[in-house]
């Protein structure tokens, strides 16, 4: 089923530690929660909207505890045992992410496509950023081309992941790779200061 109320059901009923999904399911998941607080009343819909805004200064003077019996039951909807989400598919946005997180989830996004055979750049549990995909994958190298004044180009990837080309289809092979054998993703992203994507 694709019913957020059962999927929260069978989440709860069988202790899932780990989802993975699309972003538009947890920007669902989000929504349920922000209209279950708004219909018990417009206040506590407000002053958690205020307390997610303002999650990260309220740690840093001390709240952290309150902070978290707050969000306790946002979080108890996805059972006990849940461990984080694994995003991907499409980009998450950084609200969502950052309210996500800021309950006590952990969203991990991933990035990858049909001729990688699955992720080749994902983030880890401990150092999740939003509208960040993290670092290549072991076996993957990833460079950023014909890059604009934004810091913005294109995804270019070579590794263990990627396919050897397209079957049948020489002219569309050449188009894709280069000589050394990397794959233009057609994706356009950037390099954090850090190095990721």
């Amino acid at each position: 089923s694709f019913k957020s109320t059962e999927l929260l059901e069978t989440l709860n009923k069988y202790a899932i530690h780990y989802f993975p999904c699309v972003p538009q399911l947890l920007e669902t998941f989000l929504d349920k929660i922000l209209k279950k607080v708004r219909d018990e009343s417009q206040l506590k819909y407000k002053l958690f909207i205020f307390l997610l805004e303002n999650a990260p200064s309220l740690r840093q003077l001390g709240f952290g505890i309150v902070l978290d019996k707050l969000f306790a039951p946002a979080r108890k909807v996805f059972g006990k045992e849940f461990k984080y989400f694994v995003s991907g598919g499409a980009r998450l946005g950084r609200k969502p992410f950052l309210y996500l997180q800021r309950m006590g989830l952990t969203v991990i996004e991933g990035y990858g496509l049909t001729e990688t055979v699955g992720p080749i750049v994902a983030n880890i549990p401990e150092k999740t950023k939003p509208i960040c995909v993290g670092s290549p994958l072991p076996g993957i190298s990833i460079q950023i081309r014909n890059i604009n004044r934004e810091g913005i180009g294109e995804i270019w990837a070579k590794g263990i992941a990627i396919m050897k080309g397209y079957y049948q289809n020489p002219d569309l092979n050449d188009a894709i790779f280069d000589r050394d054998g990397w794959f233009n993703t057609g994706d356009l992203g950037m390099l954090s200061y850090d190095g990721e994507i």
